[in-house]
């Protein structure tokens, strides 16, 4: 077990106290959090320190400082907690037999499927759905998912029952208040280098739309970049920028004119693909939400 004291038995509890008083700085703080006694908290520090072997705080008038292997063991102890809290938070679904676990990406789901949970909650009001958006790669041999809907190739076992959702493409957009105050749709593409760009993360870049434009050699790289795409659409339809958005993830604003296309260019990006694990295809809420994404994804996407 690594450089763990083979004697280090100490309860979760005990290092819950450990890390509110850490935080805190203060045993009575931590009592206080945690609804135990002073002594309480000072009797699990003594009882790590002595299995540790090292001293964990130093004591400071009323308060208390980290000592460096305290420090050190406090990083440790988050993680372990935090981890910890997410394996538990996660077993919520499986207490409640309504439940049907769909993983996506955060883009796809806060531009497409979001605007459209409303009228799932209304056509099928016995199904909950638990939305996972935590960005990994799926195995229904080992992760507890009734269905992926993705547009990257992943691994998901041999499981897996797949078939296109939604075709998709890269579209430069931006918000009307923006096209208006440039006055009007740009008429070549050469001049959208003088627009405000918005960046993603993504692998559909600004370089490689004015590429694909015949302006293989130009500086499309200023301007802002973000993580999250959807925040990148977001911040077009809020008028900060030209964005090079996904027409599935940019829909909602698209159908409602939040946003519009500045050109009539497009990049291809793989299309967003459904997959449910076989072994559970025939749970009758499982087969409700699948067919359902299926039966809304008609006439939608870039195709």
């Amino acid at each position: 077990m690594g450089g763990m004291p083979a004697t280090l038995t100490s309860s979760l509890s005990a290092l819950r106290g450990f890390e509110a008083a850490a935080r805190l700085g203060s045993f009575a703080g931590a009592a206080e959090e945690l609804h135990l006694t002073h002594s309480a908290i000072s009797h699990q520090i003594r009882a790590l320190e002595r299995e540790l072997g090292q001293p964990l705080f130093r004591r400071v008038a009323r308060s208390v400082v980290l000592t460096d292997a305290g420090e050190d063991f406090a990083r440790t102890v988050i993680r372990v907690l935090r981890t910890l809290d997410d394996g538990v938070g996660r077993l919520s679904p499986y207490r409640n037999p309504r439940s049907v676990i769909l993983y996506t990406s955060a883009a796809f789901a806060r531009g497409y499927l979001l605007p459209r949970l409303a009228a799932l909650r209304a056509a099928h009001p016995e199904v909950d759905i638990w939305l996972d958006t935590s960005e990994r790669a799926i195995d229904f041999d080992y992760d507890e998912v009734d269905i992926l809907v993705s547009a990257q190739a992943r691994h998901t076992g041999p499981h897996a029952l797949t078939r296109p959702l939604l075709s998709d493409c890269r579209r430069a957009l931006a918000a009307p208040s923006l096209i208006a105050a440039r006055g009007g749709p740009p008429a070549t593409p050469s001049r959208l280098l003088r627009w405000p760009l918005l960046h993603d993360e993504g692998t559909v870049t600004w370089r490689s739309w004015f590429e694909l434009a015949g302006l293989p050699a130009v500086d499309a790289d200023a301007g802002p970049v973000f993580s999250d795409p959807a925040l990148a659409l977001a911040g077009a339809a809020a008028g900060l920028g030209l964005v090079l958005g996904s027409v599935v993830a940019a829909d909602d604003y698209l159908r409602s004119g939040a946003l519009r296309p500045v050109s009539t260019l497009d990049v291809p990006q793989p299309a967003h693909h459904i997959s449910c694990d076989s072994r559970r295809i025939g749970e009758p809420h499982v087969r409700l939400v699948h067919d359902w994404l299926i039966a809304t994804s008609t006439g939608t996407g870039a195709g």
